[in-house]
Protein backbone atom coordinates (compact mmCIF):
# COMPACT_ATOMS: atom_id res chain seq x y z
CA UNK A 1 0.00 0.00 0.00
CA UNK A 2 1.29 3.51 -0.81
CA UNK A 3 1.01 6.21 1.65
CA UNK A 4 -0.52 9.35 1.23
CA UNK A 5 3.29 10.90 1.64
CA UNK A 6 4.43 8.56 -1.10
CA UNK A 7 1.65 9.86 -3.08
CA UNK A 8 2.11 13.60 -2.84
CA UNK A 9 5.80 12.89 -3.67
CA UNK A 10 5.34 10.92 -6.91
CA UNK A 11 3.06 13.71 -8.16
CA UNK A 12 5.30 16.53 -6.96
CA UNK A 13 8.17 14.43 -8.70
CA UNK A 14 5.93 13.80 -11.97
CA UNK A 15 5.27 17.92 -11.98
CA UNK A 16 9.29 18.51 -11.63
CA UNK A 17 10.01 16.50 -14.24
CA UNK A 18 7.89 17.83 -16.69
CA UNK A 19 9.08 21.78 -15.31
CA UNK A 20 12.72 20.16 -15.95
CA UNK A 21 11.54 18.67 -19.42
CA UNK A 22 9.87 22.17 -20.74
CA UNK A 23 13.02 24.39 -19.38
CA UNK A 24 14.63 22.16 -21.39
CA UNK A 25 13.30 22.32 -24.38
CA UNK A 26 13.45 26.17 -23.77
CA UNK A 27 17.39 26.01 -23.57
CA UNK A 28 17.11 23.95 -26.82
CA UNK A 29 14.64 26.26 -28.63
CA UNK A 30 17.31 29.58 -27.76
CA UNK A 31 20.29 27.35 -28.60
CA UNK A 32 18.66 26.80 -31.65
CA UNK A 33 18.02 30.00 -32.72
CA UNK A 34 21.11 31.51 -31.43
CA UNK A 35 22.92 29.06 -33.62
CA UNK A 36 20.73 30.15 -36.95
CA UNK A 37 21.95 33.47 -35.97
CA UNK A 38 25.63 33.48 -35.59
CA UNK A 39 24.95 31.50 -39.08
CA UNK A 40 22.90 34.08 -40.87
CA UNK A 41 24.59 37.12 -39.34
CA UNK A 42 27.57 36.83 -38.02
CA UNK A 43 28.99 34.51 -40.58
CA UNK A 44 27.34 35.91 -43.50
CA UNK A 45 30.13 37.32 -46.33
CA UNK A 46 29.98 40.61 -47.39
CA UNK A 47 28.73 40.75 -50.87
CA UNK A 48 28.11 44.01 -51.59
CA UNK A 49 25.57 43.75 -55.04
CA UNK A 50 25.39 47.26 -55.70
CA UNK A 51 29.15 47.97 -56.14
CA UNK A 52 29.96 46.00 -59.43
CA UNK A 53 26.61 47.54 -60.74
CA UNK A 54 28.15 51.07 -60.14
CA UNK A 55 31.10 50.28 -61.73
CA UNK A 56 29.79 49.03 -64.73
CA UNK A 57 27.60 51.93 -65.40
CA UNK A 58 30.79 53.95 -64.50
CA UNK A 59 33.07 52.22 -67.38
CA UNK A 60 30.09 52.18 -69.20
CA UNK A 61 29.09 56.21 -68.61
CA UNK A 62 32.48 57.39 -69.10
CA UNK A 63 33.10 55.36 -73.04
CA UNK A 64 29.98 57.30 -73.91
CA UNK A 65 30.74 60.69 -72.56
CA UNK A 66 34.28 60.82 -73.86
CA UNK A 67 32.98 59.44 -77.25
CA UNK A 68 30.49 62.92 -77.06
CA UNK A 69 33.22 65.40 -75.66
CA UNK A 70 33.60 68.20 -77.62
CA UNK A 71 37.53 69.37 -78.35
CA UNK A 72 39.32 72.08 -79.64
CA UNK A 73 40.54 70.46 -82.94
CA UNK A 74 37.90 72.67 -85.42
CA UNK A 75 34.96 71.60 -82.60
CA UNK A 76 35.35 67.73 -83.61
CA UNK A 77 34.61 65.32 -80.60
CA UNK A 78 36.30 62.74 -79.64
CA UNK A 79 34.22 59.82 -81.74
CA UNK A 80 35.19 61.69 -84.89
CA UNK A 81 38.67 62.33 -83.97
CA UNK A 82 39.23 58.62 -83.42
CA UNK A 83 37.07 57.88 -86.67
CA UNK A 84 39.85 60.04 -88.84
CA UNK A 85 42.44 58.66 -87.14
CA UNK A 86 41.47 55.05 -88.24
CA UNK A 87 40.67 56.87 -91.67
CA UNK A 88 44.95 57.53 -91.93
CA UNK A 89 44.79 60.67 -89.46
CA UNK A 90 44.23 63.16 -92.14
CA UNK A 91 43.01 65.66 -89.72
CA UNK A 92 46.06 68.07 -88.49
CA UNK A 93 44.90 69.73 -85.34
CA UNK A 94 46.04 72.50 -82.71
CA UNK A 95 49.84 72.16 -81.87
CA UNK A 96 50.63 70.10 -85.00
CA UNK A 97 49.24 66.92 -83.26
CA UNK A 98 47.20 64.71 -86.24
CA UNK A 99 44.06 63.47 -85.05
CA UNK A 100 45.44 60.55 -83.16
CA UNK A 101 47.77 62.04 -80.79
CA UNK A 102 45.30 64.30 -80.24
CA UNK A 103 42.37 62.19 -79.17
CA UNK A 104 44.60 59.99 -77.57
CA UNK A 105 45.66 63.54 -75.48
CA UNK A 106 42.37 64.23 -74.93
CA UNK A 107 41.10 60.95 -73.50
CA UNK A 108 44.15 60.91 -71.40
CA UNK A 109 43.08 63.62 -69.79
CA UNK A 110 39.65 62.45 -68.94
CA UNK A 111 40.85 59.81 -67.59
CA UNK A 112 43.42 61.68 -65.10
CA UNK A 113 40.51 64.36 -64.16
CA UNK A 114 38.14 61.15 -63.28
CA UNK A 115 39.29 57.71 -62.60
CA UNK A 116 42.65 59.09 -61.59
CA UNK A 117 41.43 61.74 -59.65
CA UNK A 118 39.31 59.27 -57.47
CA UNK A 119 42.12 56.90 -57.55
CA UNK A 120 41.06 54.14 -59.70
CA UNK A 121 43.05 52.52 -61.90
CA UNK A 122 42.11 51.60 -65.24
CA UNK A 123 43.23 50.00 -68.49
CA UNK A 124 41.26 52.03 -71.95
CA UNK A 125 42.14 50.72 -74.99
CA UNK A 126 40.74 51.33 -78.88
CA UNK A 127 41.50 48.73 -81.03
CA UNK A 128 40.67 47.93 -84.62
CA UNK A 129 43.20 50.50 -86.45
CA UNK A 130 46.96 51.41 -86.98
CA UNK A 131 47.31 53.43 -84.57
CA UNK A 132 45.77 51.17 -81.94
CA UNK A 133 46.58 52.47 -78.29
CA UNK A 134 46.36 51.74 -74.41
CA UNK A 135 46.25 53.90 -71.70
CA UNK A 136 47.13 52.97 -67.97
CA UNK A 137 47.89 49.33 -66.50
CA UNK A 138 45.94 46.00 -67.44
CA UNK A 139 44.44 44.78 -64.33
CA UNK A 140 44.59 41.81 -62.59
CA UNK A 141 42.18 40.25 -60.14
CA UNK A 142 38.58 41.60 -59.60
CA UNK A 143 37.10 44.14 -62.58
CA UNK A 144 34.27 46.15 -64.73
CA UNK A 145 35.05 45.72 -67.91
CA UNK A 146 33.04 47.88 -71.11
CA UNK A 147 33.35 48.10 -74.39
CA UNK A 148 32.09 50.04 -77.00
CA UNK A 149 31.79 49.74 -80.87
CA UNK A 150 32.57 53.02 -82.86
CA UNK A 151 31.22 52.78 -86.69
CA UNK A 152 34.11 54.34 -88.47
CA UNK A 153 32.20 53.50 -92.10
CA UNK A 154 30.09 50.45 -93.06
CA UNK A 155 31.81 47.11 -92.14
CA UNK A 156 34.96 48.77 -90.75
CA UNK A 157 34.09 49.04 -86.70
CA UNK A 158 37.34 50.56 -84.20
CA UNK A 159 36.83 49.24 -80.48
CA UNK A 160 37.23 51.20 -77.59
CA UNK A 161 36.96 49.59 -74.31
CA UNK A 162 37.55 50.31 -70.42
CA UNK A 163 38.68 48.11 -67.67
CA UNK A 164 38.38 49.34 -63.97
CA UNK A 165 39.68 47.53 -61.58
CA UNK A 166 38.57 46.22 -58.16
Amino acid sequence: MVSKAQTRFCIWANKAQMEILGLAIVVVLISLALLFAVQFFLLKPSVDVVKPVKESFLASNFLNSCLGASTVCYDRNIKELLQDCALGGALSCPGGLNSCFFARQEIEKMLDASLGFWKKDYFFEVTGMADSFGIGFECSGEKEYEEVPVVVRPGFDILLSLEICG
